[in-house]
């Protein structure tokens, strides 16, 4: 549990640098970890809306590298086995149409 709190407080700390910079790979990979934390955390809604996002911001242009694709791959389909298919997707859409602002708001909450 420790652990999560402190990849927590450095993911958030971490994302903020990235935003305020304007890193648009960084922020899209950035979701991708918040969606795990949330998962680790049990909190499987929120980090399929958050996966969601991630997957959003990597099709506006940026590339997700092929072992994060593995690793996305893997969290996508146990929150779909946790949720069920119609729970994963309704989250999921969620995410998908999220602003920036919204996401990092969810983020926040994780």
């Amino acid at each position: 549990r420790g652990d999560l709190m402190a990849a927590r407080i450095a993911l958030r700390k971490g994302s903020t640098t990235l935003r305020a910079t304007g890193h648009s790979f960084g922020i899209a990979l950035s979701f991708d970890h918040f969606a795990r934390l949330a998962k680790a955390g049990s909190v499987y809604d929120r980090a399929a809306r958050l996966a969601g996002f991630a997957q959003a911001s990597f099709e506006r242009g940026v590339s997700r590298p092929a072992t994060e694709q593995t690793l996305f791959d893997e969290l996508t389909g146990e929150l779909r086995r946790e949720l069920g298919n119609a729970a994963y997707a309704r989250e999921w859409n969620r995410g998908q149409w999220m602003t920036l602002e919204d996401a990092f708001s969810e983020a926040q909450a994780v």
